[in-house]
């Protein structure tokens, strides 16, 4: 390589010319890439508008096959569906989550990397399957999944691009040639004469620089860049006089701003040091805080272990009762909802009370309520609702010294008792503050307690009154605190409500107790959708044997 060859390809015109190629190159590409974003984003668009088409197509004999339970027409429409050479697999599940029918396309084996990155996500489409129900609502019976094949979309969309891709590349190929020959032509060569003259310049002696002939370009652009050369390097014969001063004050200033910075990084090590100790004074703290704290967690849980080993087993009223389902959720780890279950001289007695508060302060109020409970069915043997929930409230207000006008307390508790006698075939419920609800046949009601609390030291004594129920084959009863229907969700947030409650037990209604329950959990979570519980939970459900 000669030496006029390696300054040629070290020269700045040369990597000018270099740059001005690749600017072409990456305009015409970028252009390419818009075209190939905007059909990308085109087809994403009409494949999901055809899956929802396909979809909306077979929706109804597939939520008809679910609603059958038919596994032969259910099979069906994953054949004809499998005929579109985009779907993958499909698979129809019934409203338990089995499946009904499923089949897979064979496929060429593990879809490529770079193909889940293009349709990865439109791989998977769901669709809830409806049915009108007896009684005209709809509700869901199963679910429809299709699984589209990413290579099969990649290579339909490869397909469509292979023609304009090689045009667009094509033209920016010959377009970026013709770009850098005009440029060669027209500013690299001249540019390149200026660039040896200054290069064969002494630097020492740079006013006697060669300047160059540059025939036509005198009066353009190139023409002015020749004679501002020549002032400049006139001019920097000047600077040259004047480094040597500027040295010397910048050797000063630099002897002056190293002091400075000496000073300043001795403040900062003084302050780093502080800073340490002060972190390990507050590392300390937050060690006894996390002890503090662990030693309070592990005494509550040791509560929550006595909480619950003060509750009755529901299998306590096996005699008298076909299903007793019971749901207890505190909001922390203790709680101020408290239940009871037991048979007492062959009649079923079924308590459920909602302290104040919640915690370990709610906590220890069941303590109390527990205590007057056991003294209440054991010791003065009541059995009649309204009597019970009457010596319940003078009992708890003896109990916390609320009956004399000088107490600081203020405590309370509402509750709701149920005394089953079987063989009357005949419930016996009375409430303050907390409702049965009952169901007959998917018909749901609502028997309201009296207003107020029990054991309130600002409050009247209750006056609850006993209701009877004639007990039917199949009915079953629920007792509930405000826990359950009292959370929030929505946009704007609204409490669930009594209401909505009755009929999500409605709907569904002949199912067993337990499944009820479940189903009555999941619709409380999906209506909070992300929102913190606010109060303790407590439902107790139960249907009494059938007549003999």
């Amino acid at each position: 390589m000669t030496v006029g060859t390696r300054r040629r390809t070290r020269s700045l015109v040369a990597k000018l010319a270099l740059a001005t190629l690749l600017a072409a190159l990456a305009l015409s590409l970028l252009s390419s890439a818009y075209v190939i974003a905007s059909d990308w984003t085109a087809y994403r668009a009409e494949t999901s508008e055809q899956m929802d088409r396909l979809q909306r197509l077979v929706d109804p004999p597939a939520a008809e096959a679910a609603f059958q339970l038919s596994e032969n027409q259910a099979d069906s429409i994953v054949q004809g569906l499998l005929v579109f050479d985009e779907i993958r697999r499909v698979e129809i599940l019934d409203d338990f989550g089995n499946t009904l029918a499923e089949d897979t396309r064979e496929g060429e084996g593990k879809a490529a990397d770079w193909t889940l990155w293009l349709f990865g996500d439109l791989q998977v489409h769901e669709r809830e399957l409806t049915h009108p129900g007896v009684r005209g609502n709809v509700q869901g019976v199963g679910q429809l999944r299709v699984e589209l094949d990413p290579e099969v979309l990649a290579r339909v969309f490869v397909g469509r691009l292979q023609t304009g891709v090689i045009t667009s590349v094509t033209q920016a190929v010959t377009v970026s040639v013709v770009v850098v020959l005009l440029f060669y032509i027209l500013m690299l060569r001249p540019m390149l004469h200026i660039s040896r003259a200054v290069a064969d310049t002494d630097p020492n002696q740079p006013a006697q620089w060669p300047m160059p002939r540059l025939g036509h370009h005198e009066n353009d652009e190139l023409g002015a860049l020749g004679r501002s050369l020549d002032r400049l390097l006139r001019a920097f014969q000047e600077g040259l006089d004047a480094r040597d001063g500027a040295r010397a004050e910048l050797k000063a200033l630099n002897a002056e701003l190293e002091q400075r910075v000496e000073e300043r990084t001795r403040q900062l090590e003084q302050e780093k040091a502080e800073t340490e100790r002060a972190m390990a004074q507050v590392d300390e703290a937050s060690r006894e805080l996390e002890r503090s704290n662990r030693l309070v967690v592990e005494s509550i849980r040791y509560a929550r272990r006595i909480q619950t080993a003060m509750l009755p087993d529901k299998h306590a009223l096996d005699a008298h009762m076909d299903e007793v389902q019971i749901f207890w959720e505190p909001l922390h780890l203790v709680g101020g909802d408290y239940f009871w279950v037991e048979s007492i001289e062959g009649h079923s007695v079924l308590v459920v009370t909602d302290c104040t508060g919640h915690g370990v302060p709610g906590a220890f109020i069941t303590m109390v309520v527990a205590s007057a409970l056991d003294r209440i069915l054991h010791e003065h043997r009541l059995l009649e609702p309204a009597a019970i929930l009457r010596e319940m409230d003078r009992l708890v207000r003896s109990r916390l010294r609320q009956d004399g006008q000088d107490s600081d307390s203020d405590d309370g508790l509402e509750a709701a008792v149920c005394v089953y006698q079987p063989e009357k075939h005949k419930l016996l419920y009375a409430g303050v503050g907390l409702p049965l609800i009952l169901d007959q046949d998917g018909e749901v009601e609502e028997i309201r307690g009296v207003r107020g609390g029990l054991g309130y030291r600002s409050l009247e004594p209750a006056q609850p009154a006993d209701h009877e129920i004639a007990v039917e084959p199949g009915m079953e009863f629920f007792l509930i605190t405000d826990g359950v229907h009292d959370h929030v969700g929505g946009e704007p947030p609204r409490l669930f409500g009594r209401r909505r409650l009755r009929r999500v037990l409605a709907d569904k209604s002949g199912r067993d107790l337990s499944a009820k329950i479940d189903a009555l959990v999941r619709e409380l979570e999906d209506h909070r959708d992300g929102e913190p519980r606010r109060d303790d939970m407590t439902l107790v459900a139960f249907r009494p044997l059938a007549r003999q």
